[in-house]
């Protein structure tokens, strides 16, 4: 096998993963974009009956994209520079989906990138990970 031309150091990642659980313990406390909605909408309290659809809502909103495909290398880019932000652990996510992300590099396997995503300022990125 090929030697793998992107690694991992883990540290940081596992390191910031304890944070994210700490908002399960406070219900209340107000989480943007886990028990808030989005943008203009982020203070605005969303009822615990409702954060499973608030979090399938911004996965399936997020998934859409139009135009033509990046190309093989630019959605790479996309890839590395998502897995470069993952791993500066400041977003708590978990090591798991950052080292698939890593695989997923190693083994050449590059998703269909569209020119544009379904929010403006985010562009593609968001199908890279979906």
């Amino acid at each position: 096998m090929a030697k793998p031309w992107w690694s991992l150091r883990p540290q940081r990642p596992r390191a910031s993963r304890p944070v994210g659980p700490w908002w399960i313990r406070l219900p209340e406390a107000p989480v943007y974009g886990v028990n808030t909605g989005f943008g203009t909408l982020a203070e605005v309290h969303v009822a615990a009956s409702d954060l499973k659809a608030l979090q399938r809502n911004l996965i399936l909103s997020h998934a859409a994209g139009v135009g033509d495909p990046l190309s093989l290398e630019e959605a790479q880019a996309l890839m590395v520079l998502r897995a470069n932000v993952l791993a500066k652990g400041c977003s708590g996510v978990r090591l798991e989906t950052l080292e698939l992300v890593v695989e997923l590099l190693n083994r050449d396997i590059v998703p269909v990138v569209p020119q544009r995503g379904s929010v403006g300022a985010s562009g593609p990125r968001e199908s890279v990970l979906l």
